[in-house]
């Protein structure tokens, strides 16, 4: 990602992660990990793969996390248990449950997320 970032002559300062399944576990994890931390992240069915006791106020990271309720490959519990802990961390989370949805992204999680992004991104 740094090489990328570099290549391109863009601030790491400035990245938003989005990850859907396994890239929403990914993300999660870069919300404890990155540095420098991102500007915010979107984790769309995902879970967080934790590998150290939380730590008061590590992270003050905006993440939002949307699953549906009635996902048969990552149940929607994982989001719930994963908005306490990094919450526990620091981070300023906004989690969005969808009853009707399954493993999956539809329009009215886009719009959720382009919510998300107006109200947590600083203007250019």
């Amino acid at each position: 990602m740094d090489g990328a970032l570099k290549e391109r002559g863009l601030g790491a300062e400035r990245v938003v992660l989005l990850g859907f399944s396994q890239g929403a576990i990914l993300a999660q994890w870069l919300v404890l990990h990155r540095q420098p931390a991102p500007l915010a992240v979107v984790s769309l069915s995902g879970r967080l793969a934790v590998d150290a006791p939380a730590v008061p106020g590590s992270t003050s990271v905006p993440v939002l996390l949307v699953h549906g309720a009635r996902d048969p490959v990552i149940p929607a519990r994982f989001s719930e248990d994963a908005a306490r802990e990094l919450e526990a961390r620091g981070a300023r989370v906004r989690l969005r449950l969808f009853p009707t949805l399954a493993h999956g992204v539809d329009a009215a999680v886009l719009d959720e997320v382009q919510r998300f992004l107006t109200d947590t991104l600083p203007p250019d």
